[in-house]
């Protein structure tokens, strides 16, 4: 046998060889996953599909997620726990159809590999209960935020800024985590969930609403019981206007000393002028004059026999709600 001959037998043998080992490797792989084979990121080469099945549903149920606020960590808790279940079986099935034992050897080479996502199953019950039962415990020793607000003192009406806190919002909450369990991460930042105040100083509703306090407080009005008359002034405007939740108000202590004020007032005069009686405004004799810019009006009042009998043991409710009821009356006009 010359060498010529002898080169081919070698080249034909080494070939045998190579074609049964490459046979081999793609046989082996006909019952397993190709390398570079990821499912959620967790290899499963050269596993089965019940294999790959177990080491998914082992590496996910210890799966950890950390809810933090910068480097901060608030909580650490389970999928379990989030209400967060995953199953694997048509995904590791649908893979394996999908990859063609042959081609082992570019897998391993990491010119190819294959890779698959499982979307997660959320008991949205469960995991609202864990996140109302978190923001209730951590809510409680952070800090609550305010909305602008503003009152009267004695120098006018004075602004009060709105105050960020970083309480966290249960429903904001809810969606963070849901995102990032369906972009497989397992950090959720929490700085994007807090609880922001509802009403700024730069809220359009705020700025209409201090226009409007500012307009009411430069109005004039008058109240007149018999012959004598009494301005409202500036001060008892002061007391009876208000702002909460995001409404002009009305407040009734405020009105309540304005009229208890205007009653002793025209009580006295009356007694000067010898009479005996209270002053006839529990009689219906009692009116007040509103003027807004050039507008004026008069308001009579007018009494039922109940309210008269009232007004025996609290004379100046009849006139408390009188005055409430011009002032709201007023702002009513202003907000036309």
């Amino acid at each position: 046998m010359n060498s010529k001959n002898k080169l081919t037998i070698g080249i034909a043998a080494v070939a045998v060889v190579l074609v049964g080992i490459y046979s081999g490797v793609a046989i082996h792989y006909g019952q397993r996953y190709l390398p570079h084979t990821t499912v959620l990121g967790v290899k499963i080469s050269g596993q089965t599909q019940s294999e790959a099945n177990q080491t998914l549903k082992k590496r996910f149920s210890s799966l950890k997620y950390q809810i933090k606020d910068g480097k901060k960590t608030v909580a650490t808790t389970s999928g379990t726990k989030l209400g967060i279940r995953r199953s694997f079986t048509k995904t590791l099935s649908t893979l394996a159809k999908q990859q063609n034992q042959w081609a082992w050897l570019g897998h391993a080479l990491g010119l190819s590999g294959s890779s698959a996502k499982v979307d997660p199953v959320i008991n949205t019950k469960q995991l609202h209960a864990y996140t109302k039962a978190l923001t209730t415990k951590v809510n409680a020793k952070r800090k609550a935020s305010k909305d602008a607000n503003m009152s009267f003192n004695k120098s006018g009406l004075q602004v009060t800024k709105e105050v960020y806190g970083n309480q966290l919002d249960v429903d904001k909450l809810n969606q963070t985590i849901v995102s990032a369990i369906r972009d497989d991460q397992q950090t959720v930042q929490v700085n994007q969930t807090y609880i922001k105040p509802a009403v700024t100083t730069k809220s359009d509703k705020f700025i209409q609403a201090k226009t409007k306090l500012q307009q009411l407080a430069k109005e004039s009005g008058k109240v007149t019981v018999e012959n004598h008359s009494e301005n409202i002034t500036k001060s008892d405007l002061y007391q009876w206007l208000g702002y909460n939740n995001g409404e002009i108000t009305v407040d009734e202590t405020g009105v309540k000393k304005t009229s208890s004020r205007l009653w002793v007032t025209s009580t006295i005069r009356t007694a000067r002028n010898g009479r005996s009686t209270p002053p006839n405004v529990v009689r219906s004799k009692f009116r007040v004059v509103r003027t807004v810019g050039q507008f004026s009006k008069t308001l009579p009042l007018k009494t039922s026999s109940a309210a008269l009998r009232r007004a025996k043991t609290s004379p100046s409710r009849p006139l408390r709600l009188v005055l409430a009821t011009t002032l709201m009356g007023l702002i009513s006009v202003i907000r036309t």
